[in-house]
């Protein structure tokens, strides 16, 4: 024997109560009080419209427009199709901000990657010219600053004739420019504790380390030595005198050539010390 449906009274009382349970919040229980409707009659007008109102606030547009078409296919009048334009219109400006967002991204990650090429281009310019910088030079041997240089008529430079009356100095062609100046500085007691020398031809440069006695100062020992060796190098333009003790540097100054050939002391090291 079949079950009677409920009659037109208890479907409103149904719908008021579901439509009770939206207005709360309770949204599973109303859908659950309208599909029971809709079980027993699927063409009913207020109860597809009710349950895409309830399908719209939970977010399932695409559900509740369903449940619009079919109460606005069975009678259903004006506020039924208000509804579903409504939310025609919503699910398309959802679509296009949605692709409006793809888009934006593709736009963003085209600026990323255009710029990072740009880096990368920049770091490989860099680099090259790093490399190019950096990459060993050809250089010619420097002058032998023993050898006199003149100036001849043409304006080239060759080296002046060797003077046949005074005596000449020994061959040094394998002696280098270091073992020179110590071989200058011998016999001398000032100079008899020099242990390192560095000299730069081009510049004319010597840095010479003496080891610091402990009864002077340091600083009044360069002094000293640096004037013996300036006496002892002619050659030598700008001289560094390093004084230094058990491999600690006590004392350092430099002492420059001006132009009449006389020595200006610069840059003393400690410089609390004065000059005498």
């Amino acid at each position: 024997m079949a079950v009677p449906g409920p009659n037109s009274e208890q479907i409103d009382s149904q719908l008021s109560r579901a439509n009770l349970m939206r207005l709360r919040g309770d949204y599973a229980a109303a859908m659950n009080v309208i599909q029971g409707i809709i079980a027993s009659q699927p063409t009913h007008v207020e109860a597809n419209s009710l349950m895409g109102d309830v399908l719209s606030e939970v977010g399932d547009w695409d559900a509740a427009l369903l449940y619009y078409r079919n109460a606005e296919d069975h009678g259903g009048g004006e506020v039924v199709k208000r509804k579903r334009i409504g939310l025609e219109q919503r699910l398309a400006e959802h679509a296009r901000d949605a692709l409006e967002t793809k888009l934006g991204l593709a736009q963003k990650w085209e600026q990323i990657a255009r710029w990072t090429g740009v880096g990368l281009a920049c770091i490989a310019v860099l680099v090259l010219a790093l490399a190019l910088l950096n990459r060993p030079r050809p250089t010619s041997p420097p002058p032998d600053l023993r050898v006199p240089i003149i100036v001849g008529s043409s304006g080239a430079t060759v080296p002046a004739p060797a003077p046949t009356s005074a005596p000449t100095r020994p061959s040094t062609e394998a002696v280098s420019e270091d073992a020179l100046i110590r071989a200058a500085l011998q016999g001398d007691a000032e100079t008899a504790l020099l242990r390192g020398v560095a000299y730069d031809p081009r510049s004319s440069t010597a840095i010479l380390t003496f080891e610091a006695n402990i009864q002077d100062e340091p600083l009044a020992q360069a002094r000293a030595v640096g004037a013996v060796c300036l006496t002892k190098l002619p050659d030598v333009q700008r001289l560094t005198i390093r004084m230094a003790r058990d491999g600690k540097l006590l004392a350092m100054l430099d002492l420059i050539r001006d132009s009449a050939g006389k020595p200006a002391e610069s840059n003393p090291w400690p410089d609390a010390v004065a000059a005498p």
